[in-house]
């Protein structure tokens, strides 16, 4: 009994120790975890931006209140929706592409089929990895169309003379050249 008991005591202290940093290591990682998802919640919540999460397929997932806004929809109008049923080519393969692993960029004139808002927008398309294989991706979403009216209104601008509203130098180079 005496020599089992002197052998037996030593290795159950050890797994005990063993238990315990597992188990500390494990807290941490949680915490540190938790810490992250924290940052990347306030970031989408916070963005000025639209921010979408999708999955493999396609499907919108998590979608902020500023991409609602932008397209003048419910966030729960817009979660669980499946982009690769809109009928815009041209964003559906940027939205696979990403799938394949390229980040790609969107940027033309966009109708929403939910709100049937037309806007001019970028979407930046960019795949999220895990384990080296692709499981979903997230879009960056920005409304240019303030800032293309904008330019419109500086070229307006640019060609009238301020006192005559009249064609001015630069609009008769222009259309010369």
């Amino acid at each position: 009994v005496g020599p089992v008991i002197i052998v037996t005591f030593p290795v159950a202290v050890m797994l005990l120790a063993i238990l315990y940093l597992n188990n500390q290591k494990r807290l941490n990682n949680q915490g540190r975890l938790k810490k992250s998802e924290q940052r990347y919640r306030t970031l989408v919540t916070n963005s000025k931006f639209g921010i979408i999460q999708y999955n493999t397929s396609g499907i919108i997932e998590l979608a902020n209140q500023a991409f609602a806004d932008i397209l003048g929809a419910s966030r729960s109008q817009l979660i669980g929706l499946d982009m690769t049923k809109l009928t815009d080519k041209k964003l559906i393969r940027r939205l696979k592409e990403s799938l394949e692993g390229h980040v790609t960029t969107y940027e033309d004139y966009y109708e929403s089929e939910l709100t049937h808002k037309r806007l001019l927008a970028r979407v930046r398309f960019s795949p999220i990895y895990e384990f080296d294989s692709v499981v979903g991706g997230i879009g960056i979403i920005e409304d240019l169309s303030e800032k293309q009216a904008l330019k419109e209104n500086i070229k307006r601008l640019r060609q009238k003379d301020i006192l005559t509203n009249t064609l001015n130098r630069a609009s008769f180079d222009e259309f010369l050249f």
